[in-house]
């Protein structure tokens, strides 16, 4: 009987978690409700411009990107729905977010420690993202790279990054002056 305590709990262990990684950055830390932080994503093997924004997470279920640079456009999570707005094709595209989760990396600001630990070590299986590595320095999230299902490397960096912040709950709102076109 001991014997078999010790092999479940040996098989527990190691099944909860194998990203100690996930467990040094505070973004991810569970205690952390919400954040803002600007980023910048370079498409490395692309004459492509660099994309700038910002993303707002408000957990467990508001997130927002906005891009900046080199054009203006959001994309919005509001519980099962994404709001993907093109402000110079003056629209805004709905979504059922359980549909488009795997094409959006940043969807990753919304998992578990344990879902993401799953991404990270699953990446090489998946139709849309490959190669997922996350850089800290001094428990502060600073890079994400990966590879697209179009065999892109992409790293996005992270900046002015703000933990715990009070963010106005008007931001996970989809500009309703745009069209709306619903997708399911």
């Amino acid at each position: 009987m001991p014997m078999q305590n010790k092999f479940f709990l040996l098989f527990l262990s190691s099944s909860i978690f194998t990203c100690p990684l996930l467990e040094k950055i505070n973004l991810f830390d569970d205690a952390v409700k919400t954040a803002s932080f600007e980023y910048e994503q370079i498409f490395v093997e692309l004459d492509k411009e660099i994309v700038r924004g910002k993303v707002y997470i408000d957990r467990p279920l508001n997130f927002k990107i906005e891009t900046f640079e080199p054009y203006k456009s959001e994309l919005i999570v509001r519980n099962e729905y994404t709001y993907r707005s093109d402000f110079e094709l003056g629209e805004t595209i709905r979504y059922k977010t359980e549909n488009i989760k795997s094409q959006v990396p940043a969807f990753i600001f919304l998992e578990s420690k344990k879902e993401i630990c799953k991404v990270m070590t699953e990446a090489s299986n998946s139709n849309s993202i490959k190669n997922l590595k996350l850089e800290e320095k001094q428990g502060e999230l600073k890079k994400i790279s990966y590879t697209d299902q179009f065999e892109t490397f992409t790293e996005i960096n992270f900046y002015n990054i703000d933990l715990n912040n009070e963010l106005d709950k008007n931001l996970f709102n989809y500009n309703v002056e745009l069209n709306l076109i619903i997708m399911n």
